[in-house]
């Protein structure tokens, strides 16, 4: 549960942040973006491995949904780092 609450904590803490960070960004808050590039990338391309994979039709749905969001979610991070 605690997991959950941070990933929540986080989303609204970027959506908030939105245009500011553009440019205010400290060193260590890159870094800790440029982390969390890397993990979802990671999640990204295991999603997209497991759904190549997949038999079960609800897995596929699932993973399909999954890789979805996971690029989104990248190309949001990348916005911030660039």
């Amino acid at each position: 549960m605690k997991t959950g609450m941070s990933a929540q904590y986080n989303e609204g803490f970027l959506e908030k942040r939105g245009e500011e960070m553009d440019n205010n960004l400290g060193i260590h808050e890159k870094l800790e973006l440029h982390e969390l590039m890397i993990f979802k990338n990671s999640c990204l391309a295991k999603a997209a491995a497991l759904s190549a994979a997949a038999q079960d039709e609800a897995l596929k749905t699932i993973l399909s949904a999954d890789l979805t969001a996971a690029r989104k979610e990248v190309q949001e991070l990348q916005g911030y780092l660039s």
